[in-house]
């Protein structure tokens, strides 16, 4: 894993603390989830390059203003829609991880960004071929719309998670959308994905 830094730029102290999932900071809420996407390595290449291309924004409904490879330190802007809500959230890779089995990266806030904290998208094959993408965040409310949304906040980033999921690669997962976006942990009937946030601690 790369891990050069520019903590200077980033408004949260833990950079990098997605890369150890099971001792994410305090006083932040969570977001754990995962999807079993199916087995071969040519399934895992595929997902790897949709995630190190920025593809997993980009299918998940978000304008990438910069499209392309994912770069160590590179910042970007993201467009986020929600009905009539939009929003551009700014953000900085603050690692990469390439790996003969694990790929992907994760990005942490910059000034502007609604909340401040970080989130991590990671593919990866075990050695019996099956081929699992997991995401990873903490964050707090950064800008006083967040603060005031409250629940909604973290709907809308439940919801967004889901679609994640479903963009690592083809098919999209079978869910009850409204379970989905409100429950704390919902798993899919098929046992296939699950998403969990916890409260600050």
């Amino acid at each position: 894993m790369s891990s050069g830094k520019n903590p200077s730029a980033l408004t949260y102290p833990e950079v990098g603390a997605t890369s150890n999932p099971s001792t994410l900071p305090q006083g932040y809420q969570h977001l754990r989830a995962q999807r079993t996407v199916g087995n071969g390595r040519d399934l895992f290449e595929e997902c790897a390059a949709t995630i190190q291309s920025w593809g997993i924004q980009s299918a998940s409904g978000m304008k990438v203003e910069t499209p392309g490879s994912v770069l160590q330190n590179s910042q970007n802007r993201l467009l986020l829609r929600w009905g009539p809500f939009k929003t551009w959230v700014v953000c900085q890779v603050v690692y990469v991880v390439d790996e003969p089995n694990r790929k992907g990266f994760a990005y942490g806030t910059l000034p502007g960004h609604p909340e401040r904290g970080e989130e991590c998208f990671i593919v990866s094959i075990s050695d019996a071929g099956q081929v699992t993408f997991d995401v990873t965040a903490f964050s707090q409310p950064a800008r006083w719309f967040a603060r005031l949304g409250g629940p909604s906040v973290r709907w809308l980033q439940q919801h967004m998670t889901w679609r994640y999921l479903d963009a690592v690669h083809a098919p999209k997962l079978k869910r009850n959308h409204a379970l989905a976006a409100t429950k704390r942990r919902y798993t899919t009937p098929d046992k296939s994905a699950w998403v969990q946030t916890s409260n600050r601690t």
